[in-house]
């Protein structure tokens, strides 16, 4: 059955705590938060329409069916191999910045057609992942898998200097 199917009919989302092991899950924790990721500014989280002060960080990993980054093997590999996952779409690590108050970025969808999503937290924060009237809280090194093709909503945290994590669409 395709896995899509399965996690639609078991749930409308998984969250996935300790996904991986201590020491892969430090190394990509410290690569993502340390000097040597280059991240690239975004004016806008979710549409081309949304409000200015949505803006965020990324760095991409994956799009256009090729690695676009120098982390690829060492940050997304291993996550891809505990996501089993049999065709990459697109991954990129995003860095949203401390706010004053927490900001509810536009809901949005990834990609048009059905696919599975997941975002994998770096570091603990009071930033969430917001699924319809849920919310996914921001913990470290936890996935939350879901089918990306539905409206969710990121935001912005408050207590840390920024809110880590990866996003990875596939099938």
């Amino acid at each position: 059955m395709y896995c899509l199917d399965i996690l639609q009919k078991a749930m409308d989302y998984k969250v996935i705590q300790n996904f991986l092991d201590k020491d892969t899950f430090s190394f990509i924790q410290e690569k993502t938060m340390g000097s040597e990721m280059a991240y690239f500014y975004n004016k806008t989280v979710a549409y081309d329409n949304s409000k200015e002060s949505q803006c965020y960080f990324t760095h991409s990993l994956y799009k256009y069916d090729q690695p676009t980054s120098p982390f690829f093997e060492s940050i997304l590999v291993p996550i891809a191999k505990r996501l089993d996952l049999k065709s990459l779409i697109r991954a990129k690590i995003n860095l949203y910045t401390k706010t004053e108050k927490i900001i509810e970025h536009d809901p949005h969808v990834d990609l048009s057609f059905p696919h599975l999503g997941c975002v994998y937290s770096i570091n603990t924060n009071d930033g969430y992942t917001k699924l319809g009237d849920i919310k996914i809280p921001s913990i470290e090194n936890q996935a939350l898998l879901f089918d990306s093709s539905k409206e969710h909503s990121s935001t912005s945290c408050t207590d840390q200097l920024a809110r880590f994590n990866i996003n990875i669409n596939y099938f």
